[in-house]
């Protein structure tokens, strides 16, 4: 059986941000997004983790690659606990592509997911 996930507080309000931030920027192209790495584990130290990410969309978004670098550059600025913030951005239809297994198959060690808008 899993272990529950536990968010340490220092983390919970960046991630709330980093939630609402990408429901605002991508509210219909967004699927879910997922936090993994020792943030999701409950491991992170402030000042020296990275922020790991995975954000699902249902379809391409205009301007993703820089819209989504305008969201790091703001958590980061907003909150400057995290050493970096790696984004792994994906469309649906390939990450349920059976063929693109090997790039997204370790979606089942993903620890913390947020979805349903």
């Amino acid at each position: 059986m899993k272990k529950p996930v536990v968010i340490q507080p220092v983390f919970a309000t960046v991630l709330n941000e980093v939630i609402h931030a990408f429901q605002t920027e991508f509210s219909t192209e967004l699927h879910s997004l997922y936090v993994y790495g020792s943030v999701a584990q409950g491991t992170a130290i402030a000042g020296k983790s990275d922020l790991d990410l995975c954000v699902i969309f249902h379809h391409p978004a205009d301007g993703l690659e820089r819209k989504i670098s305008e969201i790091q550059s703001y958590i980061m600025n907003l909150y400057p606990i995290f050493s970096k913030i790696d984004v792994d951005a994906g469309y649906l239809k390939d990450v349920l592509d059976p063929k693109n297994h090997k790039r997204w198959g370790s979606m089942d060690q993903i620890l913390l997911s947020f979805s349903g808008w």
